[in-house]
């Protein structure tokens, strides 16, 4: 598979956002070891009449930074739950109990390295179904102070999702991000930032992707994430739709 990567803009972009000040902002992680974060993220395939739903805690501990600002953080799995739903109708909790303790159990401890300006440089779970909590935490921020409205490229949860396209194809990613609002509430900086991307192929399926965050100037935190992934396949089949994947992730 060949990846192009191209942080440039497509059509349907949203407008510049308008804010009160102009004053640059500093975006970015203050990891410290020894910390502790705990998040809890929600994970959902719409699909037909099927809605599919995983809800994971993770406890994250602050293991050390290093010289480069990189952080390795251990996850500990502190909550786990999942769900299916036909025609709006659960499930029976009884027909699921078994699969969903197996896979509690094999959700064991997981290493990140996260840099301060929110770049994954490692994960210790590649399958996508596990990863995804740990990459919503993956959100790309500039490393120097950036304006309201200024575009930047974000690709990392763009390209969580490119091993779904054929490993033959040619394949270009694409995705940036922008802060469209800030508040100031009780002395507590918040910024609202969004961000979009796709992969793409010539002549076969593309996946796009959407998000929101808010994030915690003061401390330097992710607060909350909301996204969204669309897999549009080369020939739609009425019996197997592709449908939509929804992500949030809260920090707790």
């Amino acid at each position: 598979m060949c990846v192009l990567l191209a942080p440039g803009c497509w059509p349907g972009r949203s407008k510049e956002p308008t804010f009160p000040t102009d004053r640059p902002i500093v975006l970015g992680w203050r990891f410290v070891p020894g910390a502790v974060h705990t998040f809890r993220s929600v994970v959902t395939r719409h699909s037909g009449r099927v809605q599919q739903s995983r809800a994971e805690e993770w406890t994250y501990l602050v293991r050390e930074l290093d010289d480069d600002g990189i952080a390795t953080l251990e996850g500990h799995l502190s909550g786990f739950g999942a769900g299916v739903e036909v025609d709006e109708q659960a499930l029976p909790d009884g027909a699921m109990s078994h699969a969903l303790e197996a896979e509690r159990e094999a959700l064991g401890p997981v290493q990140i390295r996260l840099g301060m300006d929110g770049r994954l440089h490692g994960l210790s779970t590649q399958q996508l179904d596990r990863s995804l909590p740990h990459e919503l935490l993956a959100m790309r921020v500039p490393a120097t102070p950036i304006r309201p409205g200024e575009l930047w490229p974000e690709m990392a949860l763009v390209r969580a999702f490119s091993e779904l396209v054929p490993i033959d194809l040619q394949i270009e990613v694409r995705g940036e991000a922008q802060v469209v609002g800030l508040s100031d509430r009780g002395g507590v900086t918040t910024v609202e930032m969004s961000s979009q991307g796709s992969v793409r192929t010539t002549d076969g399926p593309s996946v796009s992707v959407r998000s929101t965050c808010r994030w915690d100037a003061d401390r330097g935190l992710l607060v909350h994430r909301a996204a969204e992934a669309r897999f549009a396949p080369v020939e739609r089949d009425p019996i197997r739709e592709p449908g939509v994947l929804s992500m949030e992730l809260t920090l707790i």
